[in-house]
């Protein structure tokens, strides 16, 4: 603490001192020496001094000079003592004036940038703590005036997305020194956006000690060299002339110009553009892009490395994909595995070309219908072409008849055969052909003779006492073609079940060989036994030893015992697929009593059931029981009970359904056309194909063609029998095989499959161009005739024309649909010339016609243009000299960001503009300003800093500058 001592106390002091000390002094002890007092800085005396008197400025600079002068209590000046002081007040910067010099005397200086009135507290270190003084004068510092404001920094840059660096904004008078004590709030703008970019964050700010900080701005949108501004009320904003936000971090690849559709072994294009978190394009990135393909069979390009150049944009070309249908795309950065996209895309056959049998047997037994012969149109890539010309023929390469439908025309470029045979035996191959497409041969087609004759069927003629003659058709050497080798007819009284019983029975004599195929043929058998049953067959051999062997027929002779026969009782009615009831037949004398005596065999057919094959039982007692008798088809029947040329037939009895098993679909042909409208009927059938007339429940229509138009569902009625026609048709539109099913509960379903073709032609598409090009880059574009749905009308023949609004445009002037083209082409095509361009297909003779629109964009600089603004400029005169850097088709290169310099070499006195590197608002154009020194012929040159290639000049004549105006002497009036 500080200690300060009054004159007179210390005067007091000194007297009690020395009266104690006289006081406690014996008279023999020699007097004590004391050192005297250390002298302390006067309080009062010493005193400060503050110069200059006037109002100081408060910038920091304007220096207030601090003069302390130290004494003793007598006024005496006090050297080498340590003198501190202090001002009161923010903002301030003190220089301490250390120690005294000989005369008491310390200076110190202090410069403020806060405003007010400031007090200047001296201090002098002593014994026992410091000497604070009484003289406490007071400085008085101004505020400066803020003219201004200005940037901390003159180049700001940041990352889209991210917060940028904090920016500081100051506060400035007129001689560039900070005002502290402004307050005024300041706020950033971007005032010249083209861009559309978002100053996002806190914007306007107030300041601490003349500063402004902003520290959560964020742009989301990459900008360059745009100018942020900073204003504030009163003062001149700031303009930071460089304000850059560059794209963030690689988040997501956008593919461009990727034709949905393409003829198969087109090759195709795609622009891909890297973006960041907020769409911008990533014009940084030096990554790796690689493509892939579900398509094995695909021709894809190699990765490709970025460069500066791409400036975040690559078109790769060559992607050919060969086979038919849907594929995936993918595009990935090959070290990033997230940074990656996909895109589908459809590839449809080409033109046909080759013929491939797909389908076809290797065996088939002579005269047998072979199983279904597929052959298929193929595109060079092995596609099936979707076409229906030319007609496809089937021969045997051998030259042996192939007997059938041979020739067919295709559908959708696929041709099946059916009902095919060969009527002689051998090894063949199947051979294919069509005009103008490479033919096809099968793999070895062995037909062989191993079809045995038709069974034959015995009947019983007419039965004597002793006798009876058997009736049978004459079948074929090949089940019921050609005519049979031999027959043996043979009887016996045992049951003639294997081959050993038939070659033991006894041979019926004078059957001769067999009659053509159908005719009716008869024997004899003579010298029976009555009432003895007998047992006959008829074997038929062909050429090749095959055999057939008839039913076995069981037979007596005449019995005048039995006059009638008679179902005893009437068959009962059933159910489809399940046994009947015991069917009875009796035999009966002519008073109607059964002969119980008789044994005759009786046979039972259907009529009205051509399936059903006769049965034939021994009577037993009078009496022939039919079990296990089963008819699949519902209906109303009568049973014929025949015995020994006896008949008689039963009363009707009815088959009814059995459970649903079944929808069944009709009224849709094999082949419909786009946008037809077929009327559909649903069934209810049994497992056997019978209608359940007494089903009710719902059934619902669906469709693989997912733009298809169905029926509403319908729920059946027992007035429906089973049977429904839908009223609103049915309406498929997607070309390609389409089902349409039905759907019942309990799993019940159905379906039919039609192949749907395309309709008439519609309208035009064209596909493949991007929304934005290259001037002079290629893109495989596909033209393609859909209908009304969209789909490819494959069977279009015309000639189109194509035009362009870029007049420097390159394509062709006319395509020519033929009919292997299956309604698509492919060409190329290349813009040249920068901005909105259109590109469009019109029919020769119709009133298709189809226009895209497309933004084409200068290709990099490879020339450059210098225009003065005038040929003969003045001396001293500024005169703007224009820059222009352009692509190989004369655009302005937007996307040069080179730098350029101005040059007058034969004038080194002249003015020049500093050089200039072009940004994106540069749009490749830049205006320089020159002012020439010296008259005489210039030449006014332009150079890239790094490219001396890219360079241009103009000569100029530059003329002196005018004399100026003499003004006229006026003569004073005489007097």
């Amino acid at each position: 603490m500080s200690v300060s001592l009054r004159p007179s106390t210390r005067l007091l002091g000194w007297v009690l001192l020395c009266l104690g000390l006289l006081l406690g002094c014996g008279e023999d002890a020699p007097p004590q020496q004391f050192s005297p007092p250390p002298l302390l800085p006067d309080a009062v005396a010493s005193t400060v001094l503050l110069t200059p008197s006037r109002q100081l400025v408060a910038n920091g600079e304007d220096r207030g000079e601090i003069t302390v002068f130290v004494k003793d209590e007598d006024g005496a000046p006090m050297a080498g003592r340590t003198v501190a002081v202090a001002v009161s007040g923010e903002g301030n910067v003190v220089s301490q004036p250390g120690r005294t010099d000989e005369a008491g005397v310390a200076v110190g200086f202090v410069v403020s940038t806060r405003g007010g009135v400031k007090r200047v507290t001296a201090s002098v270190a002593a014994e026992g703590g410091s000497v604070v003084l009484v003289s406490q004068p007071t400085f008085t510092f101004a505020s400066p005036v803020a003219a201004r404001l200005e940037f901390s920094a003159s180049v700001v840059d940041g990352s889209a997305g991210a917060r940028l660096p904090t920016l500081e904004v100051r506060f400035m008078d007129e001689d560039g020194r900070l005002v502290a004590d402004a307050t005024a709030p300041v706020t950033l703008s971007l005032p010249v956006n083209p861009e559309g970019a978002v100053l996002e964050g806190t914007l306007t700010v107030t300041p601490v000690n003349g500063i402004a900080r902003f520290g959560d701005l964020l742009v989301r949108k990459a900008v360059v060299g745009r100018r942020l501004v900073a204003s504030s009320p009163g003062v001149a904003d700031a303009i930071l002339d460089s304000f850059n936000v560059l794209p963030g971090t690689p988040a997501s690849l956008e593919v461009e110009g990727l034709e949905a559709v393409a003829v198969a072994g087109t090759q195709r294009s795609a622009q891909v553009t890297v973006r960041d978190a907020s769409g911008n394009v990533v014009t940084t990135y030096r990554g790796t892009l690689g493509l892939l393909a579900t398509d094995a069979s695909a021709s894809l390009p190699l990765a490709h490395a970025f460069t500066p150049q791409d400036m975040g944009r690559f078109t790769f070309t060559g992607i050919t994909l060969n086979r038919a249908g849907s594929h995936q795309l993918t595009v990935r950065d090959v070290d990033v595995s997230m940074l990656s996209t996909q895109r589908t895309v459809g590839v449809v056959a080409g033109a046909a070309s080759v013929l491939a049998i797909t389908r076809a047997p290797s065996s088939a037994s002579v005269r047998g219908e072979l199983s279904q012969v597929t052959v298929e149109l193929h595109d060079a890539h092995g596609n099936v072409a979707l076409v229906g010309a030319p007609q496809v023929t089937l021969a045997l390469e051998e030259g042996a008849p192939l007997v059938g439908v041979t020739q067919l025309a295709p559908v959708d470029g696929v041709a099946r055969f059916t009902g095919l045979r060969v009527d002689s035996d051998g090894d063949y191959h199947l051979l294919a052909t069509a005009s103008g497409l490479t033919q096809a041969r099968s793999q070895a087609l062995s037909i062989t003779d191993d079809i045995p004759p038709a069974q034959p069927t015995l009947a019983l003629g007419t039965p004597g006492t002793d006798s009876v003659t058997l009736t049978w058709t004459a079948v074929g050497d090949d089940d019921l073609l050609g005519r049979a080798t031999a027959q043996s007819l043979r009887y016996s009284v045992s049951p003639i079940v294997t081959a050993a019983n038939f070659d033991a029975a006894t041979p019926v004599a004078g059957v001769g060989a067999p009659a053509e195929p159908g005719t009716a043929e008869s024997a004899t058998i003579g010298t029976l036994t009555p009432q003895q049953t007998y047992h006959a067959a008829l074997r038929v051999t062909d050429n090749r030893g095959n055999t057939a062997l008839s039913n076995v027929l069981a037979f007596q002779t005449q019995s005048n015992d039995v006059t009638q026969v008679a179902f005893t009782p009437q068959p009962a009615s059933g159910t489809a697929g399940q046994p009947l009831a015991e069917v009875v037949v009796s035999l009966l004398n002519p008073q109607g009593d059964v002969v119980t005596a008789s044994t005759l065999p009786v046979t039972l057919s259907l009529v009205g059931g051509a399936d059903f094959e006769p049965v034939q039982v021994s009577a037993v007692a009078g009496v022939a029981r039919f079990t296990n008798l089963v008819i699949e088809e519902a209906g109303t029947y009568r049973f014929v009970a025949t015995a020994n040329g006896l008949t008689t037939q039963s009363e009707e009895f009815a088959i009814d359904a059995a459970a649903p098993a079944e929808l069944v679909l009709t009224g849709l042909s094999s082949t419909v056309a786009a946008g037809d409208e077929s009327t559909v009927t649903v069934t209810v059938v049994d497992a056997f194909g019978n209608p359940v007339r007494n089903f009710t429940g719902a059934v619902a229509l669906t469709s693989t063609d997912p733009d298809a138009v169905l029926p509403a569902s319908h729920t059946f009625t027992t007035q429906d029998e089973g049977v429904h026609t839908f009223g609103d048709p049915v309406v498929l539109v997607t070309a390609g095989l389409q089902r349409v099913t039905a759907t019942g509960a309990s799993q019940l379903t159905g379906f039919l499959e039609t192949q749907v073709t395309s309709g008439a032609a519609h309208h035009l598409a064209l596909e493949g161009l991007p929304a934005e090009v290259e001037a002079g880059s290629e893109h495989v574009l596909t033209l393609g005739v859909r209908d009304a749905f969209d789909n490819v009308v494959t069977g279009y023949t015309g000639i189109v024309e194509l035009e362009s609004s870029d007049a420097q445009a390159e394509f062709p002037l006319t395509l020519d649909f033929a009919a292997p083209n299956a309604g698509q082409l492919t060409f190329t095509a290349a813009l040249k010339s920068a901005g909105t361009h259109t590109l469009t297909v019109s029919e020769s003779d119709g009133d298709l016609s189809v226009e895209v629109e497309t933004e084409v964009t200068a290709g990099p600089a490879v020339s450059m243009l210098l225009s003065v603004a005038t040929p003969m400029p003045t001396v001293g005169q500024p005169v703007n000299v224009t820059v222009t850097l352009q692509d190989a088709y004369e655009n302005p290169a937007s996307g040069y960001r080179g730098t350029v310099e101005v040059r007058v070499d034969q004038d080194p006195g002249a003015t020049l503009p500093a050089p200039f590197t072009f940004t994106e608002a540069s749009a490749g154009v830049h205006v320089f300003s020159v002012t020439f020194s010296e008259s005489d012929t210039m030449t006014v040159s332009a150079e890239d800093t790094q490219d001396p290639a890219l360079t241009a000049s103009q000569e100029v004549n530059v003329l002196d500058a005018p004399p100026s105006p003499v003004r006229p002497v006026r003569t004073p009036p005489r007097r």
